[in-house]
């Protein structure tokens, strides 16, 4: 599965009760959404970590790279044209 298959899933999984990740726009900003608060940036990052062998430094944990499918994905894979 791809990375941007996975990380979709796991937003729709754990914060949308399992909805269909097509219906879940890549841009979207899911903390201005309201579907992803603090606790859930810091879910993200743990699965991130912990799923997909990411390594996300403390100065890279904001918001702003962890806000939509976009983001995280340029955060983990910077040249993520091939894992998507």
């Amino acid at each position: 599965m791809k990375s941007r298959d996975r990380i979709t899933r796991f937003i729709a999984d754990e914060f949308l009760d399992g909805s269909d990740i097509q219906t879940i726009p890549e841009d979207l900003n899911l903390v201005d959404a309201g579907i992803v608060d603090s606790l859930g940036l810091l879910r993200i990052v743990a699965f991130l970590e912990e799923e997909m062998g990411a390594v996300i430094e403390p100065e890279a944990m904001v918001p702003e790279n962890l806000n939509s499918i976009n983001a995280i994905l340029k955060l983990v894979a910077p040249d993520h044209s091939s894992v998507v």
